[in-house]
């Protein structure tokens, strides 16, 4: 039964695979924060030109 509890503390698939998921993770959050800043700015140069184009008379 000790031999079991000694490799299981001694395998490090797990604490790999969590790892990779707080990895994935922060990559996530960083790609969602940068497609939201992005989409403001775009949004913002939308109506920008908008504003343009019913100023024109369109």
């Amino acid at each position: 039964m000790s031999g079991l509890f000694i490799r299981f503390l001694d395998d490090l698939r797990a604490a790999t695979a969590i790892e990779y998921g707080l990895m994935a993770g922060l990559i996530a959050l960083a790609i969602i924060a940068a497609v939201g800043t992005t989409g403001e700015q775009l949004l913002a140069a939308l109506h920008v030109l908008l504003d343009y184009f019913v100023s024109l008379g369109f």
